[in-house]
């Protein structure tokens, strides 16, 4: 989500995901499909974003892996 969303949208779309999310019809089908179901808000997303980057960056130094350019 945009950080220029107002904040109103923003917290209606991510209560809008949590509901969905929540429901056991709708997870079993993600799970089935592989999907990994998480119904946390934005700071726990952006929480699970920067652990990823940290753990992708901390296999590119441990790999010897350059930026291109």
């Amino acid at each position: 989500m945009s950080a220029r969303m107002a904040v109103d949208v923003r917290e209606r779309i991510v209560a809008d995901v949590q509901a969905v999310a929540s429901d056991p019809a709708i997870t079993t089908r993600l799970i089935a499909a592989g999907q990994l179901v998480s119904p946390g808000g934005a700071a726990e997303f952006a929480a699970s974003i920067e652990e990823q980057r940290a753990r992708v960056a901390a296999i590119a130094r441990e790999m010897e892996f350059k930026r291109a350019g």
